[in-house]
């Protein structure tokens, strides 16, 4: 069942403390700010809606029909009045007197609010640039189609042993759309969303991935009195990056290509080459979170030039394992490097890196992002933006309430084992699921 404000009061009027009730405390407060922006430019119904949908979407665990108006206007309005619960939802969505603007500016005013409280804790933030598909295989009419890789094809179709298929040459295309994702995190903090774009590659709907950079570099310089420090994969390594971070005077950390050509004191060379004869000047034993193990690092770092962009220097930072075969890790940085603590930090702020994968991941697994079906370009866009604000408030509970989580966890979703998440999304997600179906 779904609670709108009527039913939260009414609720919240027991005495008795309940999982219920302090779902509905948390989820009211995450929302409070957000409906009376809404409620300035809608009616109330929509602004009622709304929120029954926010805790129907928290309630329907269903990967690939999460997002399916069908089975959101049942839990909205009950099995017997499903459609008239769809029309609720449908008037929300096409409603021309809001669009998804509200919500964005609800994410980055959030968490331009957490920078400046780290920049008062001495904190470093980090922003997490990176971008990701939502595939729809089946999907030819949808509004804003276009060509992407499939990554889902490249997994089932790799070769297993004893199984034996002749392997695929090239990429799997499938219509789908692009994504680009950027969190905010530092150090010991948690990961919060910063901007979420959807765009398509072809058509009116056409969008540059070196407009969102633009846009972001823009909005961080005119609200952050100090830089914050950006941080890209290796898709990102071209000159677009560095011309922009120039003119908005940001501070950025990519991981470069070993082929690319810098300028250090022997001329124009490649990156691979101009490595070689680095020595190493530090090493550390550090935690490899994806084979689950410590590995033994080396570090060395050196001033460099890039071929376009002048008299600009940049710090070339290399990274390679200890007896280990392979490419090192090349990182590019407009930042000096002059010790080895700050050296280390660059590498540890790349492996937050990892942090926007997690939330690709949970928003496509969990939350069910690839299941929508709305035909227009518009409508989608909000209902996807509502999906959105799921992930920020499991993970604003996390990190707050992180006590509370683990005992409710424990209770609702028991596991065998002794194994432990760090960041237990999925069991808080069914928890507060099993907390609503049994309301």
């Amino acid at each position: 069942m779904a609670y709108s404000s009527f039913n939260l009061l009414k609720i919240l009027d027991c005495k008795k403390s309940t999982p219920l009730t302090y779902l509905l405390h948390q989820t009211d407060y995450f929302l409070s700010s957000l409906l009376s922006s809404l409620h300035q430019t809608v009616d109330l119904r929509l602004v009622k809606t709304f929120q029954e949908l926010f805790h129907c979407l928290l309630e329907n665990r269903n990967s690939t029909k999460s997002l399916l108006l069908t089975e959101l206007g049942t839990l909205l309005a009950g099995s017997t009045h499903g459609k008239a619960g769809v029309k609720r939802i449908g008037n929300l969505i096409r409603s021309k007197n809001w669009s998804t603007d509200l919500i964005a500016d609800f994410f980055r005013n959030r968490s331009l609010d957490r920078i400046k409280m780290m920049e008062e804790k001495n904190i470093r933030p980090l922003l997490i640039w990176d971008g990701s598909v939502l595939e729809k295989h089946e999907s030819t009419y949808l509004e804003g189609l276009s060509a992407v890789i499939s990554s889902k094809a490249k997994r089932l179709t790799r070769i297993k042993p004893g199984y034996y298929n002749s392997p695929v040459k090239g990429f799997i295309n499938v219509p789908g759309f692009k994504v680009e994702g950027v969190v905010l995190t530092a150090l010991n903090e948690r990961a919060s969303l910063f901007e979420f774009n959807i765009y398509s590659r072809v058509g009116v709907f056409k969008e540059w991935l070196s407009n969102f950079i633009w846009n972001g570099f823009k909005t961080i310089r005119n609200q952050s009195k100090k830089a914050v420090l950006h941080v890209f994969d290796r898709g990102y390594a071209n000159c677009t990056l560095l011309e922009f971070a120039q003119e908005f005077d940001q501070q950025f950390l990519v991981r470069w290509i070993g082929k690319r050509f810098l300028i250090d004191e022997k001329g124009k060379r490649l990156t691979y080459n101009i490595t070689k004869a680095m020595k190493n000047k530090s090493f550390k034993f550090t935690y490899d979170k994806e084979r689950n193990k410590y590995t033994r690092r080396l570090i060395s770092w050196k001033k460099v030039q890039h071929p376009e962009m002048g008299d600009q220097m940049y710090t070339l930072i290399v990274v390679r394992e200890y007896k280990r075969a392979g490419s090192p890790i090349y990182m590019l940085t407009n930042l000096d490097i002059d010790t080895k603590k700050t050296a280390w930090e660059m590498l540890f702020s790349y492996m937050k890196r990892w942090e926007v994968e997690e939330m690709f991941r949970c928003c496509k697994a969990e939350i069910g992002l690839q299941s929508i079906r709305v035909q227009g370009w518009g409508n989608r866009l909000k209902l996807f933006y509502i999906a959105l604000l799921i992930y920020e408030f499991l993970m604003e509970i996390i990190q707050k309430r992180r006590h509370y989580v683990e005992r409710l966890i424990n209770i609702y979703t028991p596991i065998f084992g002794s194994k432990k998440s760090k960041s237990p999304f999925y069991r808080l997600r069914k928890a507060f699921s099993v907390i609503l179906n049994q309301s």
